[in-house]
């Protein structure tokens, strides 16, 4: 079952916050893109997903 969550993340260099549509397909294939200015912290984008059980590592 394919889904979608839409999370916010801070920004790599702490100066805000983006919002990250994270898509996983039906064979667990996650895809991830990203609105706003800066580029999305991969930790805290990781830890932001732990609810949903979705891997981005």
């Amino acid at each position: 079952m394919s889904r979608k969550v839409k999370v916010d993340v801070p920004t790599k260099d702490g100066e805000g916050t983006v919002e990250v549509t994270v898509k996983v397909d039906d064979n667990g294939f996650v895809t991830y893109s990203h609105k706003g200015k800066g580029t999305p912290d991969p930790e805290l984008l990781a830890r932001a997903l732990e609810p949903w059980n979705i891997d981005v590592k």
